[in-house]
């Protein structure tokens, strides 16, 4: 009886293991991609990028009569384009718009990154580190426009 239990137990483990011996980036990004980063102007060493699908969650207090408040929120799917780097950190909280340029370095796109339901999230808010993360939202930027991308300017 404890054998055959050992021998699930151990059979469990074996299937709750990534697939292959991929990453959990791996298994969850969408699609790879090779842009060109640039921070004002300033090639960022990258060091790995993706494209994700990831949850955002938003909510909007409204202040009504005899301080009471109702709150809106709203949950969804939206698309990122992550990538980890090392080198000066990307202030999130200064950059105002992303920039896509083709490869004949015309301006084709821009991502004004101030409006609230933009989303940026870096890591050294969580923790100080040699590699940096950097995620910025996709919302309203043509999934299709990311073909003709060859090099991404971020903006403050």
């Amino acid at each position: 009886m404890k054998k055959s239990g050992l021998i699930v137990a151990t059979a469990l483990s074996i299937l709750a293991l990534p697939s292959h011996g991929q990453s959990v980036a791996d298994q969850l990004k969408v699609a790879d991609c090779n842009f060109k980063i640039l921070y004002e102007g300033e090639e960022v060493q990258v060091q790995r990028q993706m494209i994700t699908l990831r949850a955002v969650s938003e909510s909007e207090e409204v202040k009504i009569e005899n301080n009471y408040f109702k709150i809106h929120s709203a949950a969804y799917r939206a698309y990122h384009l992550e990538f980890s780097y090392s080198g000066d950190l990307i202030d999130y909280n200064d950059v105002g718009y992303v920039e896509f340029y083709n490869r004949q370095n015309k301006r084709i796109h821009i991502a004004d990154l101030e409006k609230d339901s933009r989303r940026i999230s870096e890591s050294e808010k969580r923790m100080p580190q040699k590699v940096r993360y950097f995620a910025i939202s996709l919302e309203d930027t043509p999934l299709l426009l990311l073909d003709e991308v060859s090099y991404i300017n971020i903006q403050d």
